[in-house]
């Protein structure tokens, strides 16, 4: 009998998880592996977590989005199959409420780029932009020399329409759209993309490529291409101060105008918890995949010949009184809670009381130090830890391997915010909508509801998604529940990340009610009466109620795309130690944007790697 392998498998996210999900896939896994996962804290999710939170009403509180690109193929492909897994394994029925990967996953077709100009008195006016699938044209991804060819396509035929439609829509806007396009199309014939491939554009920042080959001011600092640069590098609606790689910015735009085969975007039909992490749970501990909440990873330290990981330092956070099980169940989804359930907990009422925070990696975990060693409790590693926790775990790591030292010092990241607002008014009473039609007259919405992705707000808070189909999630009282809920988000410089609401309210004021003129109160800001706050709070007191998150330490900052950091990163089975696989966005995995995408694929690389030194 051969002896099975045992593998550790570092972290929680998507990464992690496709990692797991791609070993067990195998037809003889269990025969060869036995795996463990470690994670800190109380549930998966990584970046992309959401809980529900139990003290009020089970709403769904977001820290990652909620929305994916079409052309997430190796993630959309795992979700079916983990859907049909949990058919197969019994362990939900198709009829239950996230019951098929159709029930918990919505096509949606377009987008909004907000513009923002000034009038003659200098009075700010927001403008909407739709932009629909029909737009983008329907071919598929192929590779460089076919995105070539579907980018000219599309810009022939939107030379062709400028005079037939410009009278509805504006020249400008066209006018822009051509002129990025037109730079775009002539860089990759200019700089060889359809055999050299976009990787070699890496050494350019993506508007000065652009700029390069013709493109003109005016149409690099529009919304179109703060949305288009973000949406492609995986931060909607913002350029980073350092910029974005011009290879990842093309790479990225190809696969979201002609790589999706279904639909523009997938919207989860509830948190992404919900949606995709309590499924993969499910699956794997069925399948035999072992947890081990509650382990924060301290250090990974090497061999005497630093060739490979000899042993994984940890802080076990808490002690499950019996058999930790994560979830809970909320209208009849199994879910994520927003904070652990302390009953499960030795000594949980004392870690309650004590208000302890097992995801905060502002600074060391407390708790019981645990040391995994190689032979006994691992023979391989997958280490799908974001990276930004890896310069204070993998320190032995960079002293022995001048790629990976290289690795942690050119691939920067960024502080991520987040925010969720519950109001007491439809989304439809915004005055959005009424602004979508005004800027928009050859797309009327009618009656229907406008499913708002908007990315390129101005100021603190770049994205909104309008997340108000998912309050039937929740178990809200029916004399006293919110009619809308809208999500933002946005990347966020470091000295001006705060734990207060005041950046949310300032934002507010100034730059969402833009978008939302029929939310000013009588001053000009934002309406906070509208703020949905059973604890009765008084203007904009009732802010206390709502949701902000600030991802600004370690594993839950945003991988960044910077020019000239791409040949710095590590594929996962280049890690340049004999037993540890990588696993994450922040990997060289072809994707190599900032997204669930480059997650899942690096982890069936990964998986790829691992099983076949096995």
């Amino acid at each position: 009998m051969v002896e099975k392998r045992k593998v550790a498998i570092l972290g929680g996210g998507m990464g992690a998880m496709s990692a797991a999900y791609a070993i067990t896939q195998l037809p003889d896994w269990q025969s060869r592996f036995e795996v463990t996962v470690y994670q800190r804290g109380w549930r998966l999710g990584g970046k992309s977590a959401s809980g529900r939170n139990l003290a009020k009403n089970g709403r769904i509180e977001e820290l990652g989005g909620q929305v994916w690109s079409g052309s997430f193929r190796q993630s959309i492909a795992l979700m079916r199959d983990c859907y049909q897994a949990l058919t197969n394994l019994g362990l939900r029925s198709p009829g239950a409420p996230l019951g098929t990967f159709e029930k918990a996953f919505k096509p949606l077709n377009h987008l909004f780029v907000p513009e923002v100009h000034a009038d003659e008195g200098g009075l700010k006016l927001a403008r909407p932009w739709r932009i629909d699938a029909s737009s983008l044209g329907e071919w598929a991804a192929a590779g460089p020399a076919e995105y070539v060819v579907c980018a000219q396509t599309l810009l022939e035929r939107l030379r062709a329409q400028v005079k037939s439609v410009e009278h509805q829509i504006g020249r400008s806007r066209l006018e822009t759209v051509i002129d990025l396009l037109a730079a775009a199309v002539a860089g990759m014939r200019a700089d060889d993309v359809a055999d050299k491939g976009f990787d070699h554009l890496d050494q350019w920042e993506a508007r000065a490529w652009l700029a390069k080959h013709g493109a003109g001011e005016g149409a690099l600092e529009s919304a179109l291409m703060g949305a288009a640069a973000g949406f492609a590098a995986g931060y909607p609606g913002l350029i980073p101060s350092g910029g974005v790689s011009a290879a990842v910015f093309l790479k990225g735009l190809c696969r979201l105008a002609f790589g999706a085969e279904e639909a523009l975007f997938f919207k989860h039909l509830a948190g992404s918890g919900d949606t995709v992490f309590a499924p993969l749970y499910q699956v794997l501990a069925a399948r035999g995949v072992r947890f081990r909440f509650f382990h924060a990873v301290t250090r990974l330290r090497l061999t005497a010949d630093r060739t490979g990981v000899a042993a994984v330092s940890m802080v076990r956070q808490a002690d499950p009184a019996g058999d930790y099980t994560p979830l809970t169940m909320v209208r009849n989804v199994p879910a994520w809670p927003s904070e652990p359930l302390w009953e499960q907990l030795a000594k949980g009422d004392v870690l309650r009381a004590a208000a302890a925070d097992f995801e905060d990696e502002s600074k060391p975990p407390a708790g019981t130090s645990v040391m995994l060693e190689k032979g006994v409790d691992f023979d391989a590693v997958v280490l799908g830890t974001g990276i930004g926790a890896l310069p204070s775990i993998t320190g032995e790591l960079a002293a022995a391997s001048g790629n990976w030292a290289n690795m942690l010092e050119q691939v920067q990241t960024s502080a991520i915010v987040k925010a969720q607002i519950w109001l007491t008014v439809p989304s439809a009473e915004y005055g959005w909508k009424q602004l979508v039609d005004e800027h928009n007259p050859e797309k009327p919405s009618g009656n229907r509801p406008l499913e708002t992705m908007a990315t390129g707000l101005g100021g603190g808070f770049q994205t909104w998604t309008d997340v108000s189909d998912l309050l039937a999630r929740a178990d809200w009282s029916w004399d006293d529940r919110p009619w809308s809920t809208a999500s933002f988000s946005s990347l966020a410089a470091d000295d001006a990340v705060s734990v207060a609401a005041e950046p949310l309210q300032g934002w507010m004021d100034t730059e969402l009610s833009l978008f939302w003129p029929h939310m000013r109160d009588g001053e000009g800001r934002f309406l906070c009466s509208a703020l949905h706050d059973p604890d009765g709070g008084k203007g904009r007191a009732r802010l206390e109620w709502q949701f902000v998150h600030q991802g600004v330490s370690g594993s839950q900052r945003q991988t960044l795309n910077l020019p000239g950091s791409l040949a710095s990163r590590l594929a996962p089975d280049q890690s340049g130690f004999a037993n540890l696989y990588l696993t994450g966005d922040w990997t060289r995995n072809g994707v190599d944007t900032a997204s669930m995408e480059a997650a899942a694929v690096s982890g069936y690389q990964a998986a790829a790697a691992l099983s076949g030194k096995a």
